[in-house]
């Protein structure tokens, strides 16, 4: 699924940053949204979802590590 996501991406920067994000928050987004909604299939598709609205606004997104970056990245599992 990285792949697709960074099919998506046109700089190497980008694609660096989002596969930081990926791999870093990925788990946790699942484990979120699977407390929602009980349901791995519908988990793994607002994951997915999510990660392409992050794709969108990557810019706003400066470093992986930070705390406000998960905050961030979570409450998009909820949009």
């Amino acid at each position: 699924m990285l792949i697709f996501f960074l099919s998506m991406l046109e700089t190497d920067e980008g694609k660096n940053n989002f596969t930081r994000l990926y791999e870093k928050y990925r788990k946790l987004m699942f484990y979120v949204a699977n407390q929602i909604f009980r349901d791995g299939y519908l988990s793994e598709d607002a994951v997915e979802q999510t990660f392409v609205k992050i794709i969108e606004h990557l810019d706003n997104i400066s470093d992986a590590d930070c705390h406000k970056t998960k905050s961030y990245i979570v409450i998009r599992v909820f949009e």
